[in-house]
């Protein structure tokens, strides 16, 4: 269990070297936006790189929705219930005590596999538009993880280029 303190919505909710769950440990900040904070993490007891994902705001908060917290919480038992091989893949839930401007809280997060490879937007920013065959490749790839999660009553609602990720195989 993790505690934070601030003044600011935008201060992370975990500090790197802390751990969670009693086995991932928090390496750094690696995206924000929305109500979440992303870091990449280490699994210590399988010795393996994470992401966790931390709804950021105290679900008391002024702006903060109760369908945004619930929709945090609901996809990480979304995420938990698809087996497709280009689905993320949840390992673990939990929720962290965080107090802020003299009110305390529980925040969810989520710990799933860490995609090294970036995401679809960085490939375009970087590499430029992908030659047809790779776009084919990635939209069979989309279309076929999404077919899994809608015929399970699932709809992700947010597919945009950062949400695309992906994984070099062989490298940490």
């Amino acid at each position: 269990s993790s505690t934070m303190s601030s003044t600011s919505p935008e201060q992370d909710p975990l500090d790197p070297g802390e751990v969670v769950l009693d086995r991932y440990r928090v390496v750094e900040n690696i995206a924000s936006g929305g109500h979440s904070v992303v870091y990449r993490g280490q699994d210590e007891r399988l010795s393996r790189p994470v992401c966790i994902k931390v709804f950021s705001r105290l679900p008391t908060e002024a702006g903060i929705s109760k369908a945004s917290y619930q929709h945090f919480v609901q996809e990480a038992f979304a995420l938990s219930r698809l087996t497709h091989p280009n689905t993320l893949r949840i390992y673990d839930f939990g929720h962290i005590s965080v107090e802020r401007d003299d009110k305390k809280g529980e925040v969810p997060f989520q710990v799933c596999e860490y995609m090294n490879g970036g995401t679809l937007a960085n490939v375009v920013r970087d590499l430029g538009p992908q030659p047809a065959s790779e776009t084919l490749r990635i939209v069979g790839a989309v279309c076929d993880a999404l077919g899994e999660a809608h015929g399970l009553g699932i709809v992700h609602r947010d597919i945009k280029p950062q949400n695309i990720l992906f994984a070099e195989v062989g490298k940490a």
